[in-house]
C-alpha cells in the first residue's frame, strides 16, 4: 500500500489471513478484494474490503430462506458439528428462519467424526414425546410435564413424530451417518445442508436417506456451465494440470478488479473502486455467477441444490 501505491490487492486466500490483512488495509487507499476467504464478517471490518467466494453466512440464510419461501417450512430443528464452522453456521441458521418468523424447535451439537448418535437422537425424540404429551394434557388442562419418564419413551417407543426440516452443515462423512438415523428414529423431516454435502461419497453411501434433501453451496463449475470450457483449454495449455475452482475464484478476481476500475473510469482512488465493485451484478465468472450486496460487499450468488437419483441438481 506504502511502497507500490497498489490500488487493488487480491487476497489472501484463507480466511485467518485474510482477517489480519483486511484490519491492516482498512481506511487505506486500497482495496481488498479476497478470491477464497469463507468467514463471516471479514468484508465488514471496512468498507474497502470485499470477499468474492461465498461465505457460511450466505449459505446459512440462502438455506433457509428457501425452506420457509419456497418449502413452506415454519419449524426447524438444527444438528451441527461442535466446530468453529458448524457453530457459526447454526447461529446464522437460526438468526435468518426467526428473522423471518420461523422457529427452531431444537438445537444440538455433535463432535466431528462421531461414529454414534444414538444419545442425541433420544434426545431429540424425547423433546418430541414431551410436547406432545403437553399438547394433550393443555387440552385436558393438566398442568405440563417438565421431563419424560423411562416408561413415556417406552409407550411411545413406536411412535412417528413430524418436524418441518432438520438443519445439518455437516460434511459428508458425518451427513451418511446422521442421515439413516432420521429414518430410523421414525422423524419425518425435510433435510437441509451445506457445502459439506457436495461430494459423490454423500450419494453413494447415504443412499434413500438423503435423497430429497437439499443444500446450499457455492456454485460449482463443470463442462456444462458455457465460461467453464474456454478457461480449462487455456488453463491446461498454459499449466499443464486440470483447474479447479479455486483457480477459477482467483482468476475472476483478477477480471472484476480490472472491471471495476475501467467502470471507475481508470481511477486508483479506492472509494471509486470500492463503488464500482460493489454495484456488480450478475457478473458470469469462469467460477459462478457473481453478484456483490452492496451493504456486506459479499457474493450473494449461493445456489439451491436438491439431492436426486441422477445426482445433485440445481433448484434455484
Amino acid at each position: 500500500i506504502d511502497t507500490n501505491r497498489a490500488a487493488v490487492i487480491i487476497g489472501p486466500m484463507l480466511s485467518p489471513t485474510a482477517t489480519v490483512a483486511a484490519a491492516m488495509a482498512r481506511d487505506r487507499e486500497t482495496v481488498l478484494l479476497t478470491p477464497t476467504a469463507t468467514d463471516e464478517g471479514i468484508a465488514s471490518i471496512g468498507s474497502n474490503i470485499f470477499q468474492m467466494n461465498i461465505t457460511i453466512g450466505v449459505q446459512s440464510r440462502r438455506a433457509a430462506r428457501y425452506a420457509q419461501t419456497n418449502l413452506n417450512i415454519k419449524e426447524f430443528t438444527i444438528i451441527s458439528p461442535n466446530t468453529a464452522f458448524g457453530v457459526a453456521m447454526a447461529a446464522l441458521f437460526r438468526e435468518e428462519v426467526e428473522k423471518n418468523g420461523g422457529s427452531v424447535f431444537s438445537e444440538q451439537f455433535y463432535d466431528e467424526g462421531a461414529n454414534d448418535f444414538s444419545g442425541l437422537f433420544s434426545e431429540l425424540r424425547k423433546k418430541l414425546i414431551l410436547r406432545k404429551m403437553n399438547l394433550a394434557r393443555g387440552l385436558l388442562g393438566k398442568k405440563p410435564l417438565l421431563k419424560v419418564s423411562y416408561a413415556d419413551s417406552l409407550t411411545w417407543i413406536d411412535s412417528s413424530f413430524s418436524l418441518g426440516a432438520i438443519f445439518m452443515p455437516g460434511e459428508a462423512d458425518d451427513i451418511v451417518m446422521l442421515a439413516p438415523q432420521v429414518s430410523f428414529n421414525r422423524i419425518k423431516a425435510q433435510l437441509i445442508g451445506s457445502s459439506g454435502w457436495y461430494s459423490s461419497r454423500t450419494l453413494a453411501v447415504g443412499k434413500q436417506y438423503v435423497q430429497n434433501a437439499i443444500i446450499s453451496t457455492p456454485f460449482e463449475p463443470d463442462s456444462s456451465w458455457k465460461k467453464w470450457p474456454d478457461f480449462r483449454r487455456e488453463y491446461v495449455k498454459r499449466f499443464r494440470e486440470e483447474p479447479d475452482r479455486v483457480a477459477a475464484l482467483g482468476f475472476d478476481a483478477g477480471s472484476l478488479a480490472a472491471l471495476a476500475i475501467e467502470n471507475s473510469g481508470g481511477s486508483t482512488k479506492s472509494s471509486r473502486i470500492a463503488g464500482a465493485l460493489s454495484e456488480i451484478q450478475n457478473y458470469e465468472g469462469t467460477s459462478g455467477v457473481i453478484s456483490f450486496d452492496p451493504g456486506r460487499r459479499t457474493n450473494t450468488e449461493a445456489v439451491i441444490l436438491k439431492l436426486t437419483p441422477n445426482g445433485f441438481v440445481r433448484v434455484q
